[in-house]
């Protein structure tokens, strides 16, 4: 992703930017990273789609105050629903979660034997950063 962001830099790319999962498999550090970069794309004139599932890495998004629209995809066996807007009105719900993402992993990053946080808490943020 670093070279993908380096690329479009040196080569003045403008136009539209997809990202589907951008902070997949990333570290806390690396999603504020990563939603820095795309808000800086936006800043810049250009139109960025995001599909996440990760909603630290979403709320940072529309805290940043940069995003027009928000739509919660949901699929089904037979359907596919498009619901609009449907994060803005939980700011709260999002901000508490937010609030326990942070603190987890401040408290993880002050461990210094890494080996020793468990799957379990590991999991536990996962799913709070997963989890609508």
């Amino acid at each position: 992703m670093a070279e993908f962001f380096a690329t479009c830099k040196i080569d003045n790319f403008k136009g539209v930017y997809i990202f589907d999962d951008p902070v997949n498999s990333l570290d806390y550090e690396r999603i504020d990273y990563v939603k820095d970069r795309i808000i800086k794309l936006v800043k810049e004139g250009n139109q960025v789609l995001v599909f996440t599932h990760n909603i630290y890495f979403l709320y940072s998004l529309t805290e940043a105050k940069i995003t027009e629209k928000v739509n919660e995809v949901i699929k089904g066996d037979y359907q596919i629903q498009v619901m609009s807007n449907t994060i803005f009105g939980k700011e709260k719900e999002y901000t508490d979660k937010r609030s326990k993402i942070e603190s987890r992993m401040k408290e993880f990053s002050k461990i210094k034997d890494k080996s020793a946080i468990g799957k379990a808490d590991l999991s536990g943020v996962y799913d709070l950063m997963s989890a609508v």
